[in-house]
């Protein structure tokens, strides 16, 4: 019965193409690269592998910074000062995007690994807002008003805003800001590129009206005071006055490179995204789960009663998308007030804008996705268990989770995304796509994996099969707990019908951000876009590797054309990581070289001592595309010549 179904699914894809109106594309990406470390060069040539229209100019080498993805590299290559943020990452991309004439063409930034990505804060006084090992959250909690640690991704949002060539916070119309802002592009459901003719950063940001009067979530808002206290009237910031951030990296152990992790993030996007792609898998909505898991919450309160300040708590979010910043609390019926936003359940909301039903309570409540979706079966467990695999049907596997994590009281320790699961195995299987975010303070304080930090991580979402992840890297408090209910919709909407989500990942965990210039990160390929296909599942190893080992080539098979594609690499000897002849695909045993015993492995996997075999299969090859050569002087000849040529 699934046959049909997916010749169905795909051709579909294939007549629809990948285009659609209002898409973020990779002409409007920067990437922004640690000039001091390997690995982020690589890791951006390695994207652009993916998307080969980025170019040159849209990819920025940064000097002078910390290497966090060094071998040598641990959490502490993370974090660095608020005056090295400033005067080597932002100063330095202000520059480059006003030389190339790009301040307006880009929308997103990427960061790529290697990259520091937590700021410390300038007050002494609140130094362990961000630590290594997590955050001090009764610091936070004191002091929010004044604090301003942040996320080298959630602060170079407002690049434009905190141009020390503004004048100082915390008044006038050139205001240069600090501290958390409220993020204007919260809630919505439109691509970020629909405000393209709003855009003149650089000029518009000397109009806008900002007030030291904070509001209810301790942020700023531009526009007039609003005497309730919950947002601002009559605002002329919009989407179009941010760029979207996203940390393209992955997780590793210390010592490890994250380029295997990252090839295998991009590679579970490819699948999902591109229909060009050798393994392309597309979504397919009755194997995918999206999972809410509401298990009570640890005495303290409601971890998911997150604020939504970009709009008043009455406006549908399915009425947009409108101009919100351009209307006053006066043309909405009903007047905003505290209780509302302080006693919004985010899982419950988000089960109901997904499903068109209210979940049942203490039970597993169940029901299929909205019209205008995608689809897929969405879960909401309100029982004091954790949800698994198991409890999925026998066919789905794991699209979205949201989760309170180690915050919940059902008895789960850290590394519960790792072996939460029955018999110690992953909480649940996933397909390429998965996406995750948690009610946890702490989920991303580091990109290593053996770093004991006191909850879960988002790193060990993306190392059990996971595509992209959104998390917190110090303590948010509860209020700018990231919103799943916009994550997860505004990346399985489908209101045009195409077979294409409207939106891509950058543009639905931004939307899913109450706050800007805080503690939020964004982790994955920024432009993962779902597109309707035949479906597959992740499958994962004890060591978190996706790809068969000697898959060189990514089409699910190890055979001849992967011998072949080691062999072109050896063309002119073994490469090393760094010498620019390396391919991490052709690594088999993930050294940082390609070398014979690389090779050695593949043929023994496939023709043991059989090599009669083996020579006929590379027979079939002409020597030209084999690369063959003289063998360098000291190095044993090409496996070809060894058996006797082809």
């Amino acid at each position: 019965m699934r046959a049909p179904r997916y010749l169905l699914a795909l051709a579909l894809v294939l007549m629809l193409g990948t285009t659609g109106r209002g898409m973020l594309t990779e002409d409007q990406v920067l990437l922004v690269v640690n000039g001091s470390s390997e690995v982020s060069a690589y890791v951006a040539e390695m994207y652009r592998q993916y998307y080969p229209g980025i170019s040159d100019d849209q990819v920025i080498e940064l000097s002078g910074l910390p290497d966090s993805a060094s071998p040598t590299a641990n959490a502490y290559d993370e974090i660095i000062t608020r005056q090295e943020y400033e005067s080597l990452i932002a100063e330095p991309i202000r520059q480059h995007l006003i030389n190339t004439g790009l301040v307006n063409d880009i929308y997103c930034l990427v960061t790529i690994a290697g990259m520091p990505y937590r700021i410390e804060d300038t007050n002494l006084d609140y130094a362990d807002v961000v630590k290594p090992y997590g955050s001090d959250a009764s610091i936070v909690v004191a002091h929010y008003g004044q604090i301003d640690a942040a996320t080298v991704e959630a602060e170079l949002a407002l690049l434009w805003q905190t141009d020390p060539a503004l004048e100082e916070w915390p008044s006038g119309p050139r205001v240069r800001l600090r501290n958390r802002v409220v993020n204007p592009y919260q809630g919505y459901r439109s691509s970020i590129t629909e405000w393209s003719q709003e855009r003149d950063l650089l000029n518009r940001r000397l109009s806008f009206r900002w007030t030291s009067v904070m509001l209810a979530g301790g942020a700023l808002m531009e526009g007039e005071p609003d005497p309730s206290g919950i947002s601002a009237l009559n605002r002329l910031m919009s989407p179009a006055d941010i760029y979207l951030v996203v940390r393209l990296d992955g997780p590793r152990n210390v010592g490890e490179s994250p380029i295997f992790a990252v090839r295998e993030i991009l590679d579970r996007s490819a699948r999902v995204s591109d229909p060009s792609h050798v393994r392309f898998a597309g979504f397919w909505p009755s194997d995918s789960a999206v999972v809410f898991d509401h298990a009570p919450a640890a005495p303290g309160g409601n971890l998911v009663g997150n604020d939504v300040l970009n709009f008043p708590p009455t406006w549908d979010f399915g009425q947009g998308p409108v101009t919100l910043w351009t209307l006053s609390y006066a043309e909405f019926p009903v007047p905003p007030t505290a209780d509302v936003i302080n006693y919004r359940d985010d899982y419950v909301l988000g089960f109901e804008m997904l499903t068109g039903y209210v979940p049942l309570e203490d039970q597993l409540s169940l029901a299929p996705g909205e019209d205008d979706l995608l689809g897929g079966r969405v879960y909401l467990d309100d029982t004091s268990t954790m949800m698994d695999y198991e409890e999925l049907h026998v066919d789905e596997s794991l699209f979205a989770l949201a989760t309170f994590g180690k915050n919940s009281d059902d008895g789960r320790d850290r590394h519960y995304l790792k072996t939460g699961g029955n018999d110690g195995r992953p909480l649940f299987r996933m397909v390429p796509g998965a996406v995750f975010a948690s009610a946890e303070s702490f989920n991303a304080v580091t990109m290593f994996l053996n770093y004991n930090t006191f909850q879960g991580k988002i790193v060990d979402f993306l190392h059990v099969g996971g595509t992209g992840a959104v998390g917190h890297g110090f303590e948010p408090m509860a209020d700018a707990i990231i919103d799943t209910q916009f994550l997860f919709e505004n990346l399985l909407r489908d209101e045009d019908g195409d077979s294409i989500g409207d939106m891509c990942f950058a543009e639905a965990a931004v939307s899913a951000m109450p706050y800007v210039s805080w503690a939020e990160v964004a982790v994955g390929d920024p432009l993962m876009r779902l597109h309707l296909g035949p479906g597959a599942m992740v499958y994962v190893d004890a060591a978190g590797t996706t790809f068969e080992p000697g898959d060189c080539d990514g089409d699910g098979d190890v055979d001849a054309a992967d011998a072949v594609w080691i062999l072109s690499v050896l063309n002119d000897g073994e490469a090393a990581f760094g010498d620019g002849r390396y391919d991490d695909r052709a690594d088999i045993d993930r050294d940082g070289y390609v070398e014979f015993n690389d090779l050695d492995a593949l043929i023994n996997t496939l023709w043991g001592t059989d090599y009669e075999a083996l020579s006929q299969s590379l027979s079939a090859w002409p020597r030209e595309t084999l690369g063959m050569a003289e063998a360098p002087p000291g190095q044993r000849p090409p496996p070809s010549e060894a058996i006797g040529g082809l």
